[in-house]
C-alpha cells in the first residue's frame, strides 16, 4: 500500500494481518498500524505526525524502516516503532530521527525478542525496553559486536 496525508494507513484493527511493502508518508496519525496477530515487513514509515509502526500482541516486525515519525505539534511525542502488546518479535529494523524513542516496547510489554536492530538520532533515546522481554545486548559499533543477536545505537 502507498499512502500520504491521511491517518493509519495500512491498518488492521480486527486481527491477524500480513502487512508487506506499505509506504506511509506524511499522516496525521500513525503511519502502519496492526492491533493483534500480525506479520509486519518491508514497510516505510516516514514523516508521519503520530507512531511509525505501531503494533499490539504477537506480531512479527521484520525489516522496516523508520524515520522522523512522533512530531505532533513540532514536540517528540512518539516513537519510530512503538509495540505494545506481547510475545512479539522485532528483528532487523532501522530507526532513525524519530520524536522519542526509536524503538519502544512498553507498559506491561512481556515476552517480546527484541534483536539486529538499528537505530540512531531518535529523541529521547533510541530504544525503550521494559523488563520481561528479551532485548539482544546493545551496542555501537558492528565491526566490535560480538553477539550474533546485537542490536545497534549509532
Amino acid at each position: 500500500c502507498l499512502s500520504d496525508w491521511s491517518s493509519d494507513v495500512c491498518s488492521s484493527d480486527l486481527g491477524p494481518a500480513v502487512i508487506s511493502g506499505c509506504i506511509a508518508t506524511a499522516n496525521g496519525a500513525d503511519g502502519v498500524y496492526a492491533a493483534n496477530n500480525c506479520i509486519m515487513n518491508h514497510c516505510q514509515a516516514t514523516f508521519n505526525s503520530g507512531r511509525g509502526i505501531d503494533v499490539g500482541n504477537n506480531c512479527v516486525l521484520t525489516d522496516n524502516n523508520c524515520f522522523y515519525n512522533g512530531y505532533s505539534g513540532g514536540f517528540g511525542s512518539y516513537p519510530g516503532i512503538d509495540v505494545i502488546g506481547n510475545s512479539g518479535r522485532i528483528e532487523g529494523n532501522n530507526c532513525v530521527s524519530n520524536g522519542l524513542f526509536g524503538i519502544a516496547v512498553r507498559g506491561t510489554s512481556t515476552g517480546n525478542v527484541i534483536i539486529h536492530n538499528s537505530a540512531r538520532g531518535n529523541g529521547t533515546q533510541n530504544y525503550l525496553i521494559v523488563g520481561g522481554n528479551d532485548l539482544g545486548p546493545t551496542t555501537s559499533s558492528a565491526a566490535t559486536a560480538t553477539s550474533p543477536w546485537a542490536n545497534f545505537s549509532y
